[in-house]
């Protein structure tokens, strides 16, 4: 073999083994982005039904054995929430006590309900949990003395993580779950005065209002005129829409995705290079659908 010969074999040699890495590379990047996309779906459809379930038991409030008043804590926030992000999540004593950031990019959402040993996890010893599985404090009802509990959730995005505040004798947080970005919340809300219990349209936590004070600009021109209790009795859905994001950065370049407003696409910085994906459910809220006038 000339020495030709044996620079052409060589260079057909490189050629094919250049093939072969580009194949495999691609071959690669596609499998962990199938994976990362698999991941994000599994993270998320946990996260939907963590929130759904308490969304769905929000305002849950039996009047039974004697009693003669409401719960009071749960009064007219069965949920509340607010756009940016609660300020003192694990300090508020209840959700008429919180207060919202102004400044994060991410919601916060709390829920109130009445627990009993069907509808949390009990203790060893028969006491209903919170989200974090403590167990929580009980009640006397003032009238009847009949003894009750109260789990009142608050949920929120902190460090790429779904945390979970849960009040007991002292309010504690702890991460549920990985790799979410953000949370953005719409509520549907009843109409403020024909009385009827379906959704007029939905409306954003700063379009409802805040938890206490007087209404200021930015609420809903109808829910103007009511308190901060009647207007939040209003909600009857809560629309959630959550961002994830993969566990590492996969993509080969930055990529624009479709958010929680569909209609625009959103853009990272150049250097970012995760994959991100928005997840939307609607949840009713069962307990309110009879009481929202």
């Amino acid at each position: 073999m000339s020495l030709i010969e044996l620079m052409i074999s060589m260079v057909i040699g490189l050629v094919i083994i250049g093939g072969l890495l580009a194949v495999y590379s691609n071959s690669t990047g596609t499998t962990a982005t199938a994976k990362s996309q698999s991941e994000m779906n599994e993270e998320a459809q946990y996260v939907l039904r963590i929130l759904a379930n308490q969304i769905q038991q929000a305002g849950y409030n039996p009047i039974n054995r004697g009693r003669t008043t409401l719960n009071p804590l749960i009064g007219g926030f069965p949920v509340f929430a607010c756009t940016s992000g609660f300020s003192n999540a694990t300090t508020a004593a209840n959700a008429s006590a919180l207060t919202c950031s102004g400044t994060g990019t991410s919601a916060g959402l709390a829920i109130t309900y009445e627990a009993d040993t069907k509808n949390t996890r009990p203790t060893a010893g028969g006491v209903p949990t919170n989200c974090l599985g403590n167990g929580l404090v009980q009640q006397t009802d003032a009238g009847s003395g009949e003894t009750y509990y109260v789990a009142e959730n608050r949920y929120y995005v902190k460090n790429n993580a779904l945390y979970c505040a849960g009040t007991e004798t002292t309010i504690q947080e702890q991460p549920l779950a990985d790799n979410v970005e953000s949370i953005q919340v719409t509520l549907g809300t009843a109409h403020p005065t024909n009385g009827t219990k379906f959704v007029a349209g939905y409306l954003t936590p700063t379009e409802v209002g805040p938890a206490s004070g007087v209404v200021t600009t930015g609420v809903d021109a109808n829910l103007v005129a009511l308190t901060p209790e009647q207007r939040w009795g209003k909600v009857v859905s809560v629309r959630i829409c959550i961002i994830m994001r993969s566990e590492k950065e996969i993509l080969q370049e930055s990529a624009a995705y479709y958010g929680c407003d569909s209609s625009a696409a959103s853009t990272t910085s150049t250097s970012d290079k995760y994959l991100r994906r928005a997840y939307v459910r609607t949840i009713a809220i069962r307990n309110r659908m009879a009481s929202a006038s």
